[in-house]
């Protein structure tokens, strides 16, 4: 809806035109910065998965060679008495605006006596593929924080550069073309008024 052509509605358009802009200079920045966060990340998961791909494979080598060193029977035994790993916990922190989840572990000191009762013979077959899996579960953790951090980043910058097209193509044009018709009807206005107040001149010096 076009505003009254008066001098205040173009003084308040003005000030949110200047507002418009700003916001679309913040946002500009803001894009910019999370594609520069996006860059710096983007090999990063990449990495990460395939390091913990080479972990899950050693440590399947390492399952095999003690199921064929103890049994099944006695590895799976040992796997259902072994103590379960620390819960996940997430956190959220605040990067330039977008939240970004912080996964870890919870951790909690073993006590002496809640240590799993392994056969001397077995120890060093199950101490490895347990060290093994707790680095993978390390790996995994990593790995899903940084491609999901990387996914919210994406979005965001999506959703930024929707809002800086929005301000480009509807918002600020609009607020130009009101601007332009609002001082273009002032002008005509006030040529209007003095065109009158010559006339009245020119009658009054007639009398």
């Amino acid at each position: 809806m076009t505003l009254n052509p008066t001098r205040a509605n173009l003084l308040l358009l003005r000030k949110k035109l200047e507002t418009a802009n700003k916001g679309r200079g913040i946002l500009d920045r803001k894009r910019k910065a999370l594609v520069n966060e996006f860059l710096a990340l983007i090999s990063e998961p990449r990495r990460r998965r395939r390091e913990l791909v080479q972990i899950l494979q050693k440590g399947y080598k390492a399952t095999i060679l003690a199921n064929a060193y103890i049994g099944n029977f006695e590895l799976s035994q040992m796997a259902y008495f072994m103590k379960e790993s620390n819960p996940v916990q997430i956190e959220i922190k605040n990067v330039m605006g977008v939240k970004v989840p912080e996964i870890s572990q919870v951790r909690k000191e073993q006590q002496a006596n809640e240590k799993t009762p392994i056969p001397f013979g077995a120890s060093l077959a199950v101490d490895e593929i347990n060290g093994i899996y707790t680095e993978a579960l390390q790996a995994l953790i990593d790995t899903a924080e940084l491609e999901h951090g990387l996914r919210v980043v994406v979005l965001e910058i999506e959703k930024t550069k929707r809002q800086i097209n929005t301000l480009d193509n509807v918002v600020i044009p609009k607020m130009k073309n009101e601007e332009r018709y609002i001082q273009m009807r002032i002008d005509e206005m006030e040529r209007d008024s003095f065109i009158a107040l010559k006339h009245v001149k020119k009658r009054l010096q007639a009398e």
